[in-house]
């Protein structure tokens, strides 16, 4: 991962973010006597993100006869958190349009790492929590988050959750993850029974290449491999990032809402230890008791907040833009008050490209949709250069 990105070139490498540099002179060794202090070396204390099982660790650390005392593991803790929270991830979040029945929100996450994100064991996940409510706390949509017993809302009891390029209903969640299989093709989180890779859509570091040459080791798997979004940026390979669109639609008329997106980094979910605890062995019973005892199951690592207040006018729309009908009956027309249109893409759901309009240049454009009924991802380019990403949904 870190060779398919930009860090070498820049060289950067991965003690430059998980270990402390030191900045005075080190002797190595006291013989022989002559041995001069030399620089450039690094403390080992090998930051991680895995605070979840340092506080496991710490929690038990008597039982576990485990030399390192509280002091030494809070200090541990910290720096981890440190790393989540200011060193791994960017995120943007951008009302894109209101109309008279929906929200469009846009959430950019932007990979800051020297790898994909999440790395390492394959139990670690990226999930993103994302509510609308009211100035009264009441919740008019939310995709994500945990339930009371600390399953990530929306994902399936059987299988994985698919990658999202759009977010429309609250059984939708988005979650950066790597799926192993067995050779059934099933979910396993058994590493000595991986066989195959049903699912990877960890944001990838900058640069990051479909044609690198270690790619065929760290590809892209599912629904993420199409999506013109994920680690693009205006049609150029190795942003680093991706972008989810949520269309939320307004069954009510609102004084003002409240649109809220935190960025979750969890290292041993609920549903992947299922498996384990079906096990019985002292050892995983031990560890069953301990990690039902923590509290905290994940990191946030980012959280952005968008305060969104109605003005009389019942149809707003932040770039002048408007599509209609939608749903459709079949053909949908494109207007646009401030800027002309220079390019319209339709995507299908999971993201392949259907139809391309190039060069239109006009303020309103009424196109036929010779599609199969479905959802698809319509993104428009003005001529300004912004771009907006709506949705049609066929009947």
């Amino acid at each position: 991962e870190w060779l398919n990105s930009t860090y070498p070139s820049d060289e950067i490498s991965c003690i430059s973010c998980h270990m402390t540099t030191l900045l005075e002179s080190i002797k190595l060794s006291p013989m022989p006597s002559f041995l001069e202090e030399r620089s450039g070396f690094s403390r080992h204390d090998i930051v991680g993100a895995n605070v979840f099982m340092l506080s496991i660790l710490k929690n038990n650390s008597e039982e576990l006869d485990l030399p390192a005392n509280q002091a030494q593991f809070d200090s541990t803790i910290a720096h981890a958190n440190k790393m989540l929270q200011e060193r791994a991830l960017d995120l943007e979040l951008n009302v894109q349009a209101i109309t008279d029945d929906s929200l469009f929100i846009e959430l950019i996450m932007n990979n800051k790492t020297g790898h994909k994100l999440p790395s390492g064991y394959p139990s670690r996940k990226v999930m993103v929590e994302f509510t609308v409510s009211t100035a009264d706390g009441d919740t008019v949509f939310r995709s994500g988050g945990f339930d009371a017993t600390g399953r990530i809302n929306g994902e399936p009891d059987e299988g994985y959750e698919l990658h999202h390029t759009i977010i429309d209903s609250e059984d939708e969640v988005q979650l950066y993850e790597y799926v192993m299989g067995d050779e059934e093709g099933e979910v396993t989180t058994v590493l000595t029974r991986a066989y195959s890779s049903l699912k990877d859509n960890r944001i990838p570091p900058i640069g990051f290449s479909t044609t690198h040459l270690s790619y065929d080791t760290v590809q892209i798997i599912g629904n993420a491999l199409f999506d013109p979004d994920f680690n693009y940026d205006n049609n150029t390979e190795g942003s680093g990032t991706d972008k989810v669109y949520y269309h939320i639609p307004l069954l009510e008329n609102y004084n003002a809402l409240l649109v809220n997106a935190k960025i979750h980094y969890i290292t041993l979910p609920e549903k992947w230890v299922e498996d384990l605890f079906e096990t019985d062995s002292p050892e995983i019973n031990a560890f069953e008791v301990m990690y039902s005892a923590e509290e905290n199951q994940s990191v946030i690592m980012q959280e952005a907040e968008e305060f969104i207040s109605f003005t009389s006018i019942k149809e707003i729309d932040l770039q002048g833009l408007t599509l209609f009908p939608n749903p459709s009956d079949g053909s949908v027309t494109i207007s646009s008050k401030n800027q002309a249109i220079e390019q319209l893409i339709i995507y299908d759901i999971n993201g392949k490209k259907v139809s391309e309009y190039n060069g239109v240049g006009l303020d309103e454009l009424k196109i036929d949709l010779p599609f199969l009924s479905g959802k698809y991802i319509v993104r428009i380019q003005l001529n300004d250069g912004s771009i907006v990403t709506k949705t049609v949904l066929k009947l």
